[in-house]
């Protein structure tokens, strides 16, 4: 603590020291302070730049909102003329060391309007007229020619300006127009999904309904026994009664049994008393 309160104590001794060997404060080689232009003041070219500090300084100057314009290495004071400035608004004066650059370094922010010169230039009207009646009435025509174009060029700035603030209304009226119709959009997209999930959700109800029937239905066909016997009724011809009988025949001459249609169709086409067409009798279990 104590080794530290020395060292304060030195560096303040030897500020001092150094503003009364050199008559000039240290401080201001190590952060210059700017005297002219005055922070966020409003001036027409030319501009007088000056600052206390380094006399050797980089000097930029740069549109709010735009590029920088550097200047390279200037003594203080020097001055800005009407061709440094591209455009009336604000600009920043950026001051940096030739060595150490942002370290030692200072800014300063102030705005441009040159309609402020002419009027600054033009004579007042209380004073003015009687001077250009009794001294010089030839010269007062000029004399009120210069506010007029004062104030005409601030008029056609205000033209200007409304006229910018017209198209920032209507740009802003088109955007929450289209805003509207996104969200209007939107909204409709919402609702076609909601109606494509709900049709989803039929479909995939009436599909598990169509697989439950499906898997039923299957169940019931696995139970049925297949049919192995086929038979088809005769009426031979009676030689003792004329009524005539029916006979269910199953079997070929042979004696075997018809266990496909295709075999009971076989006998039964070269039979002339067959009566019907196959079909199916039962399976061999007497079911």
């Amino acid at each position: 603590m104590s080794r530290a309160l020395i060292s304060v104590l030195c560096g303040i001794v030897g500020i001092l020291a150094g503003d009364v060997v050199f008559r000039t404060s240290l401080l201001y080689q190590v952060r210059p302070v700017v005297l002219l232009p005055a922070e966020q003041t409003v001036v027409s070219p030319p501009v007088t730049v000056d600052w206390d500090g380094p006399t050797t300084m980089n000097v930029q100057l740069r549109v709010t909102g735009g590029p920088s314009t550097d200047f390279g290495q200037q003594r203080a004071p020097f001055t800005l003329t009407q061709a440094d400035f591209p455009r009336d608004g604000g600009y920043e004066l950026i001051l940096e060391h030739p060595r150490f650059g942002a370290l030692v370094s200072a800014r300063r922010q102030f705005r441009i309007l040159t309609a402020i010169e002419e009027a600054q230039a033009a004579p007042d009207p209380t004073t003015a007229a009687p001077k250009a009646t009794t001294a010089k009435p030839k010269n007062l025509p000029s004399d009120r020619a210069t506010p007029r174009a004062a104030r005409a060029r601030l008029y056609k700035r205000l033209r200007v300006l409304a006229d910018e603030n017209q198209r920032l209304h209507d740009e802003n009226k088109r955007l929450a127009e289209e805003m509207e119709s996104i969200t209007s959009e939107e909204s409709e997209s919402t609702e076609r999904s909601s109606e494509s999930e709900d049709q989803l959700a039929t479909l995939a109800a009436e599909q598990q309904r169509l697989l439950q029937d499906n898997a039923l239905l299957q169940l019931r066909l696995s139970g049925v026994v297949p049919c192995s016997v086929w038979g088809y009724f005769s009426y031979p011809q009676a030689q003792f009664t004329s009524i005539p009988r029916r006979v269910l025949l199953v079997t070929d001459p042979g004696g075997n049994v018809f266990s496909t249609p295709a075999q009971c169709e076989w006998i039964r086409r070269s039979d002339t008393t067959a009566a019907t067409s196959c079909f199916c009798v039962g399976n061999s279990f007497g079911g």
